[in-house]
């Protein structure tokens, strides 16, 4: 999986983008081999680069070809970070398994055709 984070009219420090790295890979490690791309990126709400509200856009690339997004808004540029760890771990797991699921209707694993004999 490929990491990579921007900031956008915002100078990022070494200790936060340790902290961008460290959550996000501790946040999709368990569904790493499924995705191929994620891309951070930090910056000031309101476009000013004046402080205030910052905000997090992350892209998500997966290995089979989709594209998942997501947006996090807040002051404190570690809890935004965090948040939007976690809020990628649960979009990236929840996609998966959606996928999964799918894929078990197709196979019929799911389709709950089986006769009375096989229910008692």
């Amino acid at each position: 999986m490929r990491l990579q984070v921007n900031g956008l009219r915002i100078n990022l420090s070494d200790n936060l983008l340790e902290h961008i790295d460290k959550r996000f890979r501790f946040a999709l490690d368990r569904v790493e081999s499924r995705v191929a791309r994620v891309s951070v990126r930090i910056g000031d709400a309101n476009g000013k680069g004046t402080g205030g509200e910052k905000e997090c856009k992350v892209l998500i690339k997966m290995k089979s070809g989709d594209d998942l997004v997501l947006h996090e808004k807040g002051a404190d540029l570690y809890d935004l970070v965090d948040r939007a760890s976690e809020k990628t771990k649960r979009l990236v797991s929840k996609k998966i398994e959606k996928k999964r699921t799918l894929r078990r209707q197709e196979q019929g694993l799911l389709s709950g055709s089986f006769s009375e004999e096989e229910a008692e």
